[in-house]
C-alpha cells in the first residue's frame, strides 16, 4: 500500500465540466485525469467545485486487512 505514482494528477469535479476523458461517477460528480482540466482551473475556466489528488494508494488482495490487524490490537485496558 501507500502512495504510488505521485506525479499522476486526478480532479474529481463537480458536473457543470466536461472534456474528452471525463467521466461521470455519479449525480453529483465526475472524475477527470487529463492535465487541461489543471490548467482550466488555473485560469478560472475549471469546474465550480473539485478536489485535487497527486498519486493513489493500491493494495494485494488481503494486505490492507493484514495492516488493519495491526492497528487494532486487543487491549485489556477497561475504560
Amino acid at each position: 500500500g501507500g502512495p504510488m505514482s505521485t506525479e499522476k494528477v486526478t480532479i474529481i469535479h463537480s458536473l457543470d465540466y466536461v472534456i474528452p476523458g471525463t467521466n461521470q461517477m455519479n449525480d453529483y460528480c465526475a472524475i477527470t485525469f487529463n492535465e487541461q482540466i489543471a490548467n482550466d482551473i488555473a485560469h478560472g475556466k475549471g469546474p465550480a467545485q473539485y478536489k485535487i489528488m497527486l498519486g493513489f494508494c493500491s493494495w494485494q488482495p488481503g494486505q490492507l486487512e493484514q495492516e488493519m490487524d495491526i492497528l487494532i490490537a486487543p487491549t485489556s485496558i477497561k475504560v
